[in-house]
């Protein structure tokens, strides 16, 4: 299910995209009205994607808020929705930050591709963090490994070989993991 924000001062602005956004996809849909309740509606609502409605010309300090927005939420996907002559230099300055933007009024077929697009890229990036964390914490214990090796070749005399081959036999003879025993080897030594 989409979560998306839509930012906007217009409250028939936000209805209309409600209706559109509701008919393609199976979504929540929640309002703010002002930068406040913005960051509170992601942080309560796990927000997925954020519509802004740009009312203004484009200004330096909306693009710089939205740009800050998504350096603390990276995984956002942003939409902005501005008049027609402020799309392409607008468009400019933020599409190299992935940011999309479109000009009102907003057409219906172009607005589901956007979202199915978005949808797409949100479960994909999604599956990439899914896979950073994964490899974060095999180089944790990796590292975890080799400091204890360290610690058997330091203290026991080992080459690094016997050391390794240690903490393998080790493990499987008591049925735990590498990095159980190695958090063990490491406590045994720290605390001497």
């Amino acid at each position: 299910m989409l979560k998306i924000l839509i930012c906007t001062t217009k409250t028939d602005r936000f209805m209309q995209l409600k209706a559109i956004v509701q008919e393609l996809y199976p979504s929540v849909v929640i309002l703010a009205k002002c930068k406040e309740e913005v960051t509170k509606s992601i942080l309560l609502h796990s927000i997925d994607t954020v519509l802004i409605d740009l009312p203004f010309t484009s200004d330096q300090h909306e693009i710089a808020y939205v740009l800050k927005l998504l350096n603390r939420y990276p995984d956002l996907n942003i939409l902005l929705l501005l008049a027609s002559k402020y799309v392409y230099s607008v468009r400019e300055r933020v599409e190299k930050y992935g940011i999309f933007v479109i000009s009102k009024p907003v057409q219906k077929e172009i607005l589901a591709q956007l979202l199915s697009f978005l949808r797409a890229n949100s479960f994909r990036f999604q599956n990439y963090l899914k896979e950073q964390k994964k490899l974060k914490n095999m180089i944790a214990e990796i590292k975890l490994v080799d400091l204890a090796k360290c610690l058997l070749m330091e203290n026991e005399f080992l080459t690094e070989a016997k050391a390794h081959r240690y903490i393998e036999k080790t493990a499987m003879d008591e049925r735990k993991t590498r990095k159980q025993i190695a958090t063990e080897i490491i406590q045994r030594y720290q605390s001497i």
